[in-house]
């Protein structure tokens, strides 16, 4: 289960930005996860529940947002996403000869804090 360390990098820096500008309670996170990373947000949720009990992050809000797949075809050129989650085959052309273009984010966006 790799929410766990994702989880623990999330809280890990959300952490340290708010006692970098003296905030005392963390309320939201805002992410955006990429479809490539096959993140389960329930099970990094409870990851991030789990890690931010007893600190400022307790009871913080996760907003996350997904990022599509796409590839890009070297056989056709034309770029979309594919037809089923994870499986690398140009959705035009059906050629395996594709470059991930989009959907390996793994951003903090913005942290509100009071």
């Amino acid at each position: 289960m790799h929410e766990y360390g994702i989880a623990k990098g999330i809280i890990d820096t959300v952490l340290a930005e708010a006692e970098k500008h003296e905030a005392k309670k963390i309320k939201s996170i805002e992410l955006l996860i990429g479809e490539f990373n096959n993140i389960v947000a329930d099970a990094l949720v409870l990851n991030v529940e789990m890690l931010a009990h007893g600190t400022a992050a307790q009871g913080v809000k996760l907003d996350i947002k997904r990022q599509p797949l796409r590839v890009k075809c070297a056989a056709c050129g034309k770029q979309g996403e594919p037809k089923e989650a994870l499986v690398f085959v140009c959705p035009f052309c059906d050629s395996m000869a594709v470059e991930i273009t989009g959907g390996k984010a793994l951003n903090i966006v913005s942290i509100e804090v009071e």
